[in-house]
């Protein structure tokens, strides 16, 4: 067992319990707060089928696998936009955004749930990229079809390599907590109107700062393969501003308006940013969000390579 958490006014007949959770945020137990004793134990297997279920309160509490709610009758998990059979692996409902979630509407996380998580039920995440890393792949493969002369496969490779890598690396390890990288704010369960706009209007000034300074660093970098990595970062950056923007009066909007150029009345999104998350402030999937981000990252790709171009392709050509 990992640690422990209040699970929200869990009582049962039996009392009130403490839910213990493993690292990946599955409750794997029940303790009981009258008496300290173990009222349930759950273990699951890689697609979160459940291999044990024992304890006095253990189908008392519906929240377990993935903190989500398990309907005891069918054992479905009820995820926000599907529900889920971890009986057979598969969601039993295409998927909302498309294929852009995979050619296989019904599958978990492309069969790989061990390696790949998909936190907010939107673009697949750390730590194999996910729809971060197809983004990417779009987006370059578009901007490099148009440059003239046209790039040795050799040199495309370098290149696709190491953008790829960083953009992903921007969902891992301290990156990940840094808000202005990914257009999120801090937002808490109760906020006035004064102090929504107040965050809003601070974390939008941090991406926006966020993005000159990397800007600044692809420009005057002199390293080749340095510039490189800012221009993945950045793509990032991008990337999550059709990920994450909120309207200003109107929350969640499909398809988002402006871009990272110019924001217009889109805002930094209080959901999934941080570890107080608001969840007022919900996010939808989005095949049309990701077709906006996956034109506008080819748009500066296909400048900017031609930029790094200018002075670095005869070290990429090596």
């Amino acid at each position: 067992m990992g640690g422990l958490l209040w699970v929200c006014n869990f009582q049962s007949p039996i009392g009130t319990h403490f839910a213990a959770y493993d690292g990946n945020g599955n409750v794997v137990g029940l303790v009981s707060a009258t008496t300290g004793t173990e009222t349930a134990c759950y273990e699951f297997g890689p697609f979160g089928e459940p291999i044990r279920v024992t304890g006095s309160a253990a189908a008392l509490n519906p929240f377990r696998f993935s903190t989500k709610r398990t309907d005891n009758t069918t054992d479905v998990v009820l995820y926000e936009y599907r529900v889920y059979n971890p009986s057979t692996g598969r969601w039993p409902l295409h998927d909302p955004i498309g294929e852009h979630g995979g050619l296989n509407l019904y599958g978990m996380l492309g069969n790989n749930p061990v390696n790949l998580i998909d936190a907010f039920g939107l673009w697949t995440s750390w730590p194999n990229g996910g729809k971060h890393d197809t983004l990417t792949r779009n987006s370059l493969n578009t901007a490099l079809a148009a440059l003239t002369p046209p790039l040795s496969s050799k040199c495309k490779k370098k290149i696709t390599e190491t953008l790829v890598a960083a953009n992903v690396s921007q969902d891992r390890d301290s990156a990940a907590d840094d808000l202005s990288r990914h257009f999120n704010r801090t937002g808490f369960a109760t906020e006035t109107a004064q102090e929504v706009q107040q965050r809003r209007t601070e974390a939008r000034n941090a991406y926006e700062q966020y993005l000159q300074n990397e800007e600044v660093s692809f420009n005057y970098i002199p390293e080749c393969w340095e510039r490189l990595k800012a221009l993945r970062r950045l793509s990032h950056s991008w990337q999550d501003y059709y990920d994450h923007g909120v309207h200003t009066s109107q929350g969640f909007v499909d398809p988002i308006t402006g871009s990272p150029s110019s924001f217009t009345d889109f805002w930094p999104s209080s959901y999934p940013g941080g570890h107080k998350d608001n969840w007022t402030e919900p996010i939808s999937v989005s095949s049309r969000r990701f077709r906006q981000a996956e034109a506008y990252v080819a748009r500066r790709f296909r400048r900017m390579l031609k930029d790094w171009l200018a002075s670095c392709r005869c070290i990429c050509e090596r």
